[in-house]
């Protein structure tokens, strides 16, 4: 028997987009003659709708749309993701189609710490219970199934087969209960259609356990994920798999650029395991941001993005995102391919190569003031001349001098930097957007921010200023991390057309301490981030023992002391209490900052910043 799984790119609520994707993906699994497929969940109406769910126009288009592909199932098993009500719940269930007919609607009952979130539309359905729903005239099981099936006898031998729907992703590494470990022997195939957000080495783990779980209780697992970015700030990197007797043995490509991948498997053919792509954390970076980028370019309408390159790392990592999405996306979907899906971008078509296809695409602007050093400018140019962005130079000391002379006039007094440092650094930050906003819009593009998580987390970042923009790509990567990518990506590179292709010229980056260029020079010494705050692999570790793990001072000042001997107690004790201090005074910030990508699960999304007081007494 010949069972398929899927990795789709859906949009929420774009219904015929949706559809198409899935009569591309069945299409492909007609022509292997494959009889079983599994699709991600909430594929129909898109995973990412949130509150939308609960809107009676979502809950019956999407029941609409399922009785529409009905006809188009005939000879197949497949599951259909979908938004249910049943007695006034909503839930988020899984039709199992069989020969065009709905066999039963299975309910998600697992619902993560992670996605917790899904509780405010979605009630969880109970363990091993079930009911009938009428639908359209007819009545269905819904609830917590299983479902035996006697197959053709010509594919499967006579052999019933006991089959399960579980939606969503299962908790990867905790071991399994007893009750858990006795569902899965009585399985002889497990169909898992899920919506897993991307997470730096999550792939990893979810092979891992496929290959165990099938090892140990003898199933067949059948695993669909979503690519590319669904709904904004969330990117799902495919993966879609089919592992049986403890190996994959059928894979779809990660990170892709296609509309729909499928990948298909023959049950009980002794061949070799699927060859996994081994993408290290830095490949995985190199990969998941660029894809989300150009599919939120594409899924919005835009013609492009915009830019303030500083000549930094943050800023300076966002070209080079761009440079890779573009290579990747011609690497697998060919030139003709690339113009077909961004060919709304004005002049693209024009464009054949991966530099005149960035400059199209990507603008940047160095923006100097008298703060501003010739290593950032040149740095700035160079990076943007080597991979094609487009790349302007303004002069904005003018305009701070403007600003600062109107408001010395309206204060009696004259600003100056004993006393107003933290207002004259600002306002530097905050004039150079303005130009880069009216820039974007002229030409109908995305403003992109370049804050980084580590800024976010302490506030150390200009609100207005260097905030402000329509996309923060890397909002959700610790600036230690960034630091160590780029230097990778200058070294090394990731595997394109089956070689690896560094960027050299990134060291003009990478030699450079990080610096806003806000304050005069003095005795020839120059403004740092990491003096203004702490090393940078220190704040991300304060970040996850007292964020993530919710450990106390104390506990992270014994953890901080071995991990870094260089260190003495009283400099960690003066970081610590910085950071907690920041922390707190600094929510209002992070409520305000531009949509980022979900790139790990700590990384401190929008969610759980805001449900932190904005104000607060909290003392850590």
């Amino acid at each position: 028997m010949r069972i398929a799984t899927a990795a789709l790119n859906q949009t929420p609520l774009d219904w015929n987009r949706n559809a198409d994707n899935i009569r591309c993906a069945l299409e492909w699994t007609r022509k292997q003659e494959t009889m079983v497929v599994c699709l991600p969940e909430l594929c129909l109406s898109g995973a990412g709708c949130g509150p939308h769910f609960r809107r009676r126009p979502v809950l019956d288009k999407s029941l609409d749309m399922l009785f529409k592909l009905l006809d188009e199932l005939k000879g197949m098993i497949v599951t259909l993701g979908l938004p249910l009500e049943f007695e006034g719940n909503i839930f988020n269930a899984a039709c199992l189609v069989v020969d065009g007919k709905p066999f039963g609607f299975q309910c998600k009952t697992n619902f993560r710490p992670a996605n917790l979130q899904e509780l405010g539309w979605f009630r969880p359905w109970p363990r091993n219970q079930h009911a009938v729903i009428e639908l359209n005239g007819q009545a269905y099981k819904i609830g917590d199934l299983s479902f035996d099936f006697n197959l053709n006898p010509e594919m499967t031998g006579g052999k019933s087969f006991h089959v399960a729907v579980e939606i969503g992703e299962p908790d990867w590494e905790t071991p399994w209960t007893p009750v858990a470990a006795a569902d899965r022997r009585k399985l002889d195939l497990l169909l898992n259609p899920a919506a897993s957000p991307f997470a730096l080495e999550k792939h990893a783990k979810r092979l891992r356990y496929a290959e165990k779980a099938t090892e140990e209780f003898s199933y067949i697992h059948a695993f669909s994920n979503d690519v590319g970015n669904e709904s904004g700030a969330v990117i799902y990197d495919g993966g879609s798999f089919i592992a049986e007797r403890g190996k994959i043995v059928a894979m779809t490509p990660r990170f892709s650029y296609h509309d729909a991948q499928v990948a298909v498997a023959t049950l009980g053919k002794d061949g070799p395991a699927a060859e996994p792509d081994h993408f290290d954390r830095n490949e995985e970076l190199a990969r998941a941001v660029p894809l989300g980028m150009l599919d939120y370019l594409r899924k919005s309408g835009a013609k492009g993005f915009a830019l303030s390159l500083s000549g930094g790392a943050d800023s300076g990592s966002l070209v080079a995102f761009a440079s890779l999405g573009i290579q990747f996306a011609l690497d697998e979907l060919g030139l003709h391919g690339f113009h077909s899906q961004f060919g709304f971008v004005p002049d693209l078509a024009a464009a054949q190569t991966p530099k005149d296809m960035l400059g199209k695409l990507l603008a940047c602007f160095y923006q100097s003031t008298r703060n501003s050093g010739e290593t950032t400018r040149t740095a700035a140019k160079s990076l943007a001349e080597n991979l094609g962005a487009a790349f302007y130079e303004w002069d904005v000391d003018p305009l701070v001098e403007q600003y600062t002379a109107m408001v010395s006039a309206a204060l009696g007094r004259k600003l100056d930097w004993e006393t107003d440092d933290i207002a004259l650094q600002n306002i530097q930050a905050r004039v150079r957007v303005p130009g880069a906003w009216l820039y974007a819009n002229a030409h109908a593009a995305i403003l992109l921010a370049t804050g980084n998580r580590s800024e976010a987390t302490l506030g150390y970042t200009t609100m207005d200023g260097d905030t402000c923009g329509a996309l923060a790509p890397i909002g959700g990567v610790d600036k230690a991390f960034l630091r160590q990518w780029l230097v990778w990506l200058e070294k090394t590179g990731p595997q394109i057309g089956g070689e690896r292709q560094p960027m050299p010229f990134l060291s003009a980056i990478n030699v450079q301490a990080p610096t806003a260029e806000l304050r005069p020079r003095v005795s020839g010494q120059t403004q740092t981030d990491e003096k203004d705050m702490m090393p940078y692999p220190v704040l991300n570790r304060i970040e996850q023992l007292g964020i993530v793990q919710g450990k106390t001072a104390t506990e992270i000042r014994e953890t901080l002391h071995t991990e870094f001997p260089e260190h003495d107690v009283a400099c960690l004790t003066v970081w610590i209490d910085r950071f907690f201090a920041l922390w707190h005074r600094n929510q209002w910030k992070r409520n305000r900052y531009a949509m980022s990508f979900h790139l790990d699960d700590t990384t401190l999304r929008g969610e759980q910043w805001r449900a932190f007081p904005a104000l607060s007494g909290g003392n850590h």
